[in-house]
């Protein structure tokens, strides 16, 4: 599949961030804290290792996860924003996807 030009706003769908590119489907980890907030490595798509997780905490695999390419390269995930297609959804198929 080639990358698709996608819209990006905060998580909250608060902020417009920009524009990126999905590029396609990852597994990403991250590290549940027992107060229940997440956080994970800078490189989300490395599973961290167990000897660094606080203690009490886990780590949570999430598979399938969009990986979206901002203009600035930076990586941004599924999970973290809202995102859509530039082009309109219903000429871009993507199974129904979009989040």
């Amino acid at each position: 599949m080639s990358e698709i030009r996608v819209k990006v706003h905060s998580g909250n769908g608060q902020e417009y961030l920009g524009e990126g590119w999905y590029v396609g489907d990852v597994t990403v980890y991250f590290i549940r804290h027992p107060d229940g907030h997440l956080t994970s490595n800078e490189n989300a798509e490395v599973p961290p290792s167990a000897e660094s997780l606080p203690e009490g905490s886990e780590i949570v695999r999430s598979e399938n996860n969009p990986k979206i390419r901002m203009m600035d390269g930076t990586i941004m995930y599924g999970c973290q924003v809202w995102w859509e297609p530039v082009e309109s959804a219903k000429s871009v198929d993507l199974g129904g996807r979009w989040r």
